[in-house]
């Protein structure tokens, strides 16, 4: 039995980590859409390589943290840009006047207990996913703690 590993990250869901898998395996093709023909090409490559088992190991807490950290830092009370006339290349001390720190109140760590519930359940989904994939083709997808 041949064993490929591949070294894929599922940060942005599971319609790119389908993406990820096709453009490692070399079945990307830019000028159609993929995800509708996901099946098909997927089948079609394992009928080739029949003995073939695709390795995928997923670190749980680093994708949490990245979703986490998309979705909480994208809501627009804790969104941080570039100000206007930012001196880049200057000193620490001419660039403490554009710092913009994000104030801790009760406010904030509601947004921060609500953000973190619904990556929970965004991670349980995409893990469901994960399971589907590891049944449905001879992937081999590992969560580690």
């Amino acid at each position: 039995m041949d064993i490929k590993k591949l070294k894929i990250k599922a940060n942005n869901g599971i319609d790119d980590f389908k993406l990820d898998i096709l453009k490692s395996l070399n079945l990307f093709d830019s000028k159609k859409n993929c995800l509708l023909d996901f099946d098909n090409r997927i089948n079609s490559y394992f009928n080739r390589h029949k003995k073939l088992t695709i390795k995928i190991v997923i670190i749980k807490k680093e994708l949490f943290d990245t979703m986490f950290e998309k979705r909480f830092y994208n809501l627009k009370r804790y969104k941080r840009e570039i100000p206007k006339g930012y001196p880049f290349g200057a000193s620490n001390m001419e660039t403490q006047a554009y710092y913009d720190p994000i104030i801790c109140d009760e406010q904030y760590h509601q947004d921060k207990k609500r953000i973190e519930n619904e990556t929970i359940s965004e991670l349980n989904d995409l893990m469901s996913n994960f399971d589907e994939l590891n049944t449905k083709y001879n992937f081999e997808i590992t969560v580690q703690e």
